[in-house]
């Protein structure tokens, strides 16, 4: 992402709108997954109520996966 679009709470409003599609179709937990190394994406998740779980190796390259879920017993603003 280019510098002057970062922290604009846009990757948050679009968090929001996916977790409220996710939930408004019956799916009561979203789950996804983040390379290990990107410690920024991390924190982003992590800071909007995402658990990290299971630490595994990309199915195809040289790096870490980490799956990460959020229970969206409530639709977000």
């Amino acid at each position: 992402m280019l510098p002057q679009f970062r922290r604009q709470k846009i990757g948050g409003a679009l968090l929001d709108i996916a977790e409220n599609q996710i939930f408004g179709t019956g799916h009561p937990q979203a789950k996804l997954r983040v390379v290990a190394e990107n410690v920024s994406a991390r924190q982003f998740f992590t800071a909007r109520g995402w658990r990290e779980g299971k630490i595994y190796p990309h199915e195809k390259w040289h790096f870490s996966m980490i799956d990460m879920s959020k229970n969206l017993g409530r639709v977000v603003a």
